[in-house]
């Protein structure tokens, strides 16, 4: 065994240097590196090389030998030699001989070596498969060989842990897969010579008759049966995966020659190629669908790409109505592709039912898309919502209809919904207006009324009170896409508010919920504006109570200024009275004001100014998103009250000024105020640019500068009182900063260059 095994490793160092040399070369020497290969592997297909033109690496080859008598052939007869003395030691089933196990090492060294070389055979044929002559591969009795392996994948689930490693069968049935896959990747130049190939292997034909033996056998007959597509862990899941990525190929190879060659042809002029094809179309579709509904995200997403590529041909499929008559309706349109020989429209409805279904997260699904699995489950739905959306661009009409039918299905109330089913229907109502045309989707769809009707359908329903927290945030995603819907049904809006601001949002018991309902709200309130109106005492009411009592409902700091946000958008742009906003407005600053001047007075905030220092940026920083609801023509009276932030604000950086972001949360807010406050904010420069230039680093530095320039920019020379005495100190910070940089720099090469020295003689001394 230990010639054989060094046989194959030379084999495939000889297969690497000669197939993939040109992954480590550059632009310049890979032309002529792979001309040599292509030199070198013509010589072991039997073909003469005219060495003509080094430069763009073309050459005339002629044979010299019968393609049996090549080196090649002998390579392939060898593998297969290999293959069929070692296959036996794949059978051996090594788990049910305990006493073996126990007694007698070396056999059981012995089985995993023959196994072993069994399965290298295998794959050394896949590697060789992409470029010697096809004769010597496609006869029976390699392609039985390959049939025969591919088939005897060993079982899943209770009987083989998923954790262990394959067994002999099932690493035999995922080389032979490969050696199929190489075999479709090939380049084949002319007119149906894919077709032919794969009526040659007949693939799918192979792959359904497994399907077609059901129930009653025992394991070791499941053993045998093939690979099963329909039963969960009837195989081992590594062989059914890589049979999956073999359809996969298979179909979109298939359907690339279809889309060529004979989309064009009809139904009344099918010749023996034709029919050859449309009935491996069939075949293809059934074991797309079974691989597809497999339940297993791996093998299920290794057709997704096929399924894409179906929305491909249905593309086509439409462009061709188009041609034959441009005033055909979608009725029509159907009608057309129903008499088509093969149309992918025909299995449309099958393929949204499928889709629909595995969009459906497991029952026990913890929604933790930071662990690696539930990241992959998101992954895996993420190409489906793709799927979905171009599907939906191509029959909209159709689509709509399948997302009506999904909706009304569902189970009520809502409110007791299983989360699966709740959770992707909602995902469908969200992501389909990403599909419709002409953009942007959100308006073009809520135009069509059968879709308001759902929308209205689902805002009168008691989702809202459903248990699972993704239904609760998808239902506000949706609700706040679709929030032009509410302007024109009002008597919406006060149920969805007050789910959205009570303990099925800003005050669930979940820290995600809280913190998407915190930027959803904002976002619903921008984009209602002033529809807002009627219940702007209520929010702000509701609002403020929550920010000012967080060990009840703790919100993040960053949650926290989508609140005061809001609040400023519900005061500033709802068209509230200037009293009403005045009002209001000092109604929510008092507090925060006050709460400032309470840190600012405590004997521990020079004793620990990072942990304060914290504090005070993040309460400035919300004073800077309060004033965001006001606009630049912003009355008398709300700037008298905003004036107070700017002193607050310069309360606090007199107190740290050294700490970094409260030096950049006082440039935000003062940013803010030029807009609010206009000529009024001047007069307070001086003090701010004082504090901010003498303690800003090299980090910051820019941010003092862009100050500058909006003083500079909105006043003019209205400006110069403020900025007089704060230029010369600016220019001297940052010469202060450009010296301190290169000089740290020069120092750092000094010390590389010393090391680089004290190698080098340390390495000659050690010579």
């Amino acid at each position: 065994m230990i010639k054989e095994d060094i046989y194959l490793r030379t084999l495939d160092a000889i297969h690497d240097e000669i197939v993939n040399t040109t992954t480590n070369s550059t632009r310049t020497t890979a032309p002529m590196m792979m001309m040599n290969d292509t030199n070198i592997k013509d010589v072991i297909r039997g073909l003469s090389v005219a060495f003509t033109n080094q430069i763009t690496g073309e050459s005339k080859v002629t044979p010299t030998l019968p393609v049996q008598d090549t080196v090649s052939a002998r390579l392939i007869s060898s593998l297969i030699s290999l293959l069929q003395a070692y296959r036996p030691y794949c059978n051996e089933d090594e788990s049910n001989n305990i006493q073996q196990q126990q007694q007698n090492n070396t056999t059981r060294l012995l089985l995993k070596m023959g196994q072993s070389i069994a399965v290298q055979s295998l794959n050394m044929l896949s590697k060789f498969i992409s470029w010697v002559d096809l004769s010597l591969v496609l006869n029976d009795v390699i392609l039985s060989y390959l049939w025969d392996c591919l088939h005897s994948a060993g079982i899943g689930g209770d009987d083989v842990g998923q954790e262990e490693e394959a067994d002999g069968n099932t690493k035999l049935s995922i080389a032979a897969s490969k050696c199929f896959n190489e075999l479709l990747s090939r380049g084949m130049e002319g007119c149906g010579r894919k077709i032919d190939l794969l009526v040659r292997l007949n693939l799918f034909q192979e792959l359904l008759a497994c399907q077609e033996q059901d129930g009653g056998l025992t394991t070791e007959g499941r053993k045998r049966r093939g690979v099963d597509l329909k039963t969960v862990d009837a195989t081992h899941i590594e062989a059914v995966i890589a049979v999956a990525e073999l359809v996969n190929l298979a179909g979109i190879e298939l359907l690339s020659e279809w889309d060529d060659n004979f989309l064009s042809c009809s139904s009344s002029n099918m010749d023996q190629v034709l029919l050859s094809t449309v009935s491996l179309l069939d075949q293809m579709m059934k074991s797309f669908f079974l691989c597809l509904s497999y339940d297993d995200i791996d093998v299920s997403g290794a057709v997704v790409p096929l399924a894409l590529r179906l929305t491909v041909t249905m593309g086509k499929e439409l462009d061709k109505c188009k041609a034959a008559d441009n005033n055909q309706d979608d009725s029509n349109n159907i009608q057309f592709l129903s008499s088509l020989p093969f149309s992918a429209f025909n299995h449309l409805p099958r393929l949204l039912s499928t889709i629909y279904i595995q969009m459906r997260y497991p029952a026990d699904f913890e929604f933790d898309f930071e662990e690696d699995e539930d990241a992959e489950e998101e992954l895996y739905r993420a190409e489906l919502r793709k799927f979905y959306r171009r599907v939906v661009s191509l029959y909209p009409d159709l689509c709509l209809s399948f997302l009506g039918n999904t909706l009304s299905s569902l189970s009520t109330p809502l409110s007791t919904t299983p989360t699966s089913d709740m959770e992707a229907s909602l995902r469908l109502l969200y992501h389909h207006c990403e599909g419709i045309r002409p953009p942007p989707g959100t308006k073009t769809i809520l135009r069509n009324e059968t879709f308001r009707s759902l929308l209205v359908a689902l805002h009168s329903s008691d989702v809202s009170h459903h248990s699972h927290r993704e239904v609760l945030m998808l239902y506000y995603d949706v609700a706040t896409r679709y929030s032009s819907l509410l302007k024109d049904h009002p008597q919406l809006m006060p149920s969805l508010l007050d789910s959205m601001s009570g303990v099925r949002g800003l005050q669930h018991p979940h820290p995600k919920v809280r913190s998407r309902s915190c930027y959803l709200l904002l976002k619903l309130v921008k984009d209602m504006g002033q529809n807002m109106r009627p219940y702007v005492e209520t929010a702000v009411g509701g609002i403020q109570s929550l920010i000012s009592n967080p060990t009840a409902f703790p919100i993040q700091p960053d949650d926290t200024l989508y609140l005061f946000e809001t609040i400023g958008l519900l005061l500033g742009k709802t068209g509230l009275s200037v009293p009403d906003q005045r009002r209001y407005l000092t109604a929510v600053m008092t507090p925060h004001v006050q709460s400032i001047n309470n840190v600012l007075q405590s004997p521990n905030l020079r004793r620990d100014p990072d942990e304060y220092g914290t504090i005070l940026s993040s309460s400035v920083a919300a004073l800077a998103y309060l004033s965001k609801g006001f606009t630049r023509q912003t009355p008398p009276e709300i700037q008298e009250v905003l004036f107070e932030t700017v002193k607050i604000c310069l309360a606090v950086l007199q107190s740290l000024p050294e700490h970094e972001a409260v030096r950049n949360k006082c440039m935000v807010l003062l940013q803010r105020m030029i807009q609010c406050l206009k000529e009024g904010v001047l007069p307070s420069m001086p003090s701010f640019l004082a504090l901010l230039i003498e303690h800003c680093n090299a980090e910051d530095v820019l941010d003092v500068s862009q100050l500058l320039n909006q003083l500079c920019a909105k006043f003019g020379p209205i400006a110069v009182p403020a900025l007089d005495a704060a230029a010369l100190p600016f220019l001297r910070k940052c010469h202060s900063l450009v010296t301190t940089i290169s000089s740290s720099r020069n120092h750092h090469n000094d010390e590389s260059s010393c090391n680089d020295s004290n190698n080098g003689s340390g390495g000659g001394g050690a010579a």
